[in-house]
């Protein structure tokens, strides 16, 4: 319903003045709100899936680690359709993929059908609809605001698993996590393949320029990048290049870390003597406070260097295990999640960075060519389950996963900008990096 009268008029205009990127990003916060339920989604799901299919610690873990491999694997081939199809497709067909596989997940019986579903089907479209396409289509539309768009959309999916995850752990906690199941893939079906219509490919497709501006193009229209062009590399350039592979290795230590605590997170709340709802309603807090933190850590992005943001953020990660792993104390999960929460909020950062040392032209391709170097920490959650296994304690895991912070933290340190290969414009970067 539209405002009649001058007010109507007002706003139209200013809404119409609004740059579209961010009318992008406004859709995309959505789709990665949504998105939270498959990650946070899976630790609330563990120990009833555990239960009623009858599996250990390691063999629920595995499940996840495979979908992760299998994420690793079609990353690039991933980011290559993004590249070649644009974003938009990508996430419609993501979006339906992921909320039918939640659908079917509801009737599967046994571990092999469970493992199927969910990484044939939610697990890829996953990977497809969500993070992949919507970074992508972040860092066509912006150049300057880059990192803060890119935060944007972190901390809309920090928001999504502060409210989603503690009203999903109530429907899996009395109803099963079945209808939990169901709950999903319908949430998902209903905001994701519509809002996929918002996203455009490019600005230059539209008529506009990165970030808004109002200089005319230095190349034709019909051209898909603009005048941040000349200092972009391929992905093959990109793949010859020392940075590159730091980053690589860096995010792959940094999400392997990720990765186990992200299956493990109430297991080892219930370790520490939470209730499992207790422990899912902490899991909401810790993504809730990553949001104020992510936003924070997005400004100071486009400002100062990030690979000093990046290391600050990994060592952060490593003092919260030894936190959660030693501290004897009731409250050792609240002071656990103050400070991981703050390493959680590098994320946009960590990609926005592969953004600005190679450009705009292969981004996709370059970050999917990451998400498969990150398959070396694809068994970390596997680790995690495995050591509880055998010794009913979380602790030998905890301190393994400080140390592969500590590492990350070193090579993001080291990280330096390649020598761009063709003329940089000279707007094309913020001061200060």
């Amino acid at each position: 319903m539209s405002v009649p009268g001058p007010l109507g008029k007002f706003l139209r205009r200013r809404l119409a003045s609004v740059y579209y990127g961010w009318w992008i990003i406004a859709a995309g916060s959505v789709i990665h709100a949504v998105g939270a339920l498959y990650y946070y989604g899976f630790t609330v799901f563990f120990l009833p899936v555990a239960a009623d299919l009858g599996l250990n610690r390691a063999a629920t873990s595995l499940i996840f680690s495979l979908a992760r491999l299998e994420g690793s694997i079609d990353g690039p081939i991933v980011g290559l359709l993004i590249d070649r199809l644009g974003p938009r497709r990508m996430v419609a067909l993501g979006g339906t993929i992921t909320g039918l596989g939640f659908l079917i997940l509801s009737q599967v019986s046994d571990f092999w059908a469970f493992l199927f579903v969910y990484m044939g089907l939610i697990a890829v479209g996953f990977d497809m609809g969500f993070f992949q396409s919507m970074l992508a289509a972040a860092n066509q539309w912006f150049i300057r605001y880059r990192t803060t768009a890119m935060s944007l959309l972190t901390a809309s999916f920090r928001l999504g698993g502060a409210l989603l995850v503690p009203l999903i752990s109530a429907v899996v906690l009395t109803y099963g996590w079945r209808v939990g199941a169901v709950v999903c893939g319908l949430v998902i079906l209903a905001f994701v393949v519509p809002l996929s219509r918002v996203v455009r490919r490019s600005p230059e497709e539209m008529g506009l320029q990165p970030d808004g501006r109002k200089d005319p193009p230095s190349v034709a229209p019909n051209r898909p990048l603009g005048r941040e062009q000349a200092g972009d590399f391929t992905a093959r350039q990109a793949l010859r290049t020392a940075a590159y592979w730091l980053i690589a290795l860096a995010t792959a230590l940094r999400l392997g870390v990720y990765s186990g605590l992200g299956v493990h997170f109430v297991p080892i709340f219930v370790w520490k003597g939470l209730s499992e709802q207790a422990a899912a309603n902490l899991v909401g807090l810790m993504a809730f406070l990553a949001i104020p933190a992510g936003l924070t850590l997005g400004w100071l992005g486009d400002r100062v260097k990030k690979t000093y943001i990046l290391a600050a953020g990994t060592t952060c990660q490593a003092l919260a295990m030894v936190l959660l792993a030693f501290l004897e104390t009731p409250l050792a999960p609240l002071i656990f999640v103050v400070v991981y929460a703050a390493s959680e909020s590098v994320g946009a950062v960590n990609w926005s960075l592969i953004g600005e040392f190679f450009g705009r032209r292969s981004y996709a391709t370059l970050r999917g060519v990451v998400n498969s170097i990150c398959s070396i920490g694809v068994l970390a959650p596997v680790f995690a389950g495995w050591v509880f296994d055998h010794t009913r304690s979380y602790q030998p895991a905890l301190m393994a996963f400080a140390l592969m912070s500590l590492l990350a933290a070193l090579l993001y340190v080291n990280v330096r900008r390649p020598q761009a290969p063709g003329p940089v414009p000279k707007h094309a970067y913020s001061p200060g990096r």
